[in-house]
């Protein structure tokens, strides 16, 4: 009775395993699209409001929620300080300090910053086709991480099982 209990406990866990495992992968598609609907905000607050790369930033900060209203708070803080800093260096910064609270791809990452390398641009014309080739690279990350739930997900909660088989196989 108490082996069985055991044995389905451990089935248990190991499952839950794969399924932490399948959580990462639909929280990382939530991200991207939690920062594909900030920069539709953004956009807005940008070239049809009128509004400062500064001011949008702050703005679209409190729209976006966490991990990225941190991140664009402290970017418009440092625009805000003056201090001398482009905003590319500004950008870059924050990027290194935030990586791992994104939890993107290096590839997701390359797009940001580089996002962020193109928007410190005075030039509205240069804003808004960085702001369109980071929309086109978000939706295609968003795709990409769909594919990867659908492929992934399953295989994740059933390995979990199967891990959970074999350590009673290796007990027993």
């Amino acid at each position: 009775m108490e082996k069985g209990l055991g044995y389905g406990l451990i089935v248990l866990a190991c499952w839950a395993l794969g399924e932490q495992a399948a959580g990462r992968l639909r929280l990382h598609r939530k991200k991207l699209k939690q920062l594909r609907s900030w920069l539709s905000y953004f956009r807005g607050k940008l070239l049809f409001e009128g509004a400062t790369v500064e001011e949008a930033l702050r703005e679209s900060a409190e729209f976006v929620g966490a991990p990225f209203s941190s991140f664009f708070c402290s970017v418009a803080e440092g625009l805000g300080r003056r201090d001398g800093r482009r905003f590319v260096e500004i950008w870059e910064s924050e990027i290194d300090e935030n990586r791992r609270g994104f939890g993107f791809s290096e590839e997701e990452m390359n797009d940001l910053q580089r996002f962020g390398s193109q928007l410190g641009q005075l030039d509205r014309e240069v804003q808004l086709r960085s702001i369109e080739a980071f929309d086109d690279a978000l939706n295609t990350a968003v795709k990409k991480a769909d594919e990867e739930i659908g492929v992934k997900e399953k295989l994740y909660r059933s390995l979990g099982v199967m891990a959970g088989c074999l350590i009673i196989i290796l007990i027993w």
